[in-house]
């Protein structure tokens, strides 16, 4: 082993620089001939590399590799997020919007304008579609086709209608009702209720006397009636 000069070391005895070349692990005094030991510096400890990081010196595709590896772990994140997504039901953005209050007897036709129902809301939309399956493939209007969905009637109503602030109904127009009249309900129990020569999903808030007081789903409690048995069915 060949060691390097030290001038910068100097002689205990007669201070003149050392500059020779250790010998044996000795390094003498070129002018007064002190000995002076010697202990060669320990080697650096380089930290260990890690698998993801190529070695000094090495080609471009070593660098490529971890690269494309973690571009692939990041890719199998995205599209088990987006799985996991699409099995909650519903189009690309009606995941979990599976049913709605709306009268899932109707029927619409293609073209059609329609409110649709998502996320505890009305949305204006238009009927692409009549798939026949009792499904519609809808639009929402001012959206891109990205938010098109597949839904079924539950989830729709014709535009502009709704349940109006009725008064009580004369015993004409219960009796007109195709309700039974000598049914009992109990107060949060789920029913339909007779509006407008239709069904509408609903439920009993409280029972005052004969009568009910009802609120209709997804309505505003400003919607709500108090109306006979006549008018209730069991959902």
């Amino acid at each position: 082993m060949r060691f390097v000069a030290l001038s910068a070391l100097n002689c205990t005895r007669c201070g003149a620089p050392l500059s020779d070349e250790p010998e044996g692990g000795v390094i003498r005094c070129g002018y007064c001939g002190q000995k002076h030991a010697f202990q060669a510096p320990p080697a650096p400890v380089l930290p260990a590399p890690s698998p993801l990081s190529p070695q000094p010196g090495a080609s471009l595709r070593a660098w490529v590799v971890p690269l494309v590896a973690l571009g692939v772990i990041a890719m199998a994140s995205v599209v088990a997020m987006a799985v996991r997504g699409s099995s909650n039901g519903g189009g690309s953005y009606g995941q979990g919007a599976t049913d709605g209050p709306g009268d899932a007897t109707a029927s619409y036709a293609a073209g059609e304008a329609v409110d649709v129902y998502w996320q505890a809301q009305w949305w204006p939309g238009t009927i692409k579609q009549v798939h026949g399956n009792g499904r519609y493939g809808i639009g929402y209007d001012g959206w891109s086709s990205s938010w098109d969905e597949d839904v079924t009637p539950r989830r729709l109503r014709r535009r502009g209608v709704t349940p109006a602030v009725a008064a009580a109904p004369t015993p004409a127009t219960a009796s007109e009702a195709p309700g039974d009249p000598k049914a009992t309900y109990q107060a949060g129990e789920v029913v339909d209720i007779h509006w407008g020569s239709r069904w509408w999903p609903g439920r009993v808030v409280a029972v005052k006397g004969q009568r009910y007081h009802v609120s209709y789903d997804g309505w505003a409690s400003s919607h709500d009636e108090t109306v006979d048995a006549a008018r209730l069915r069991r959902r």
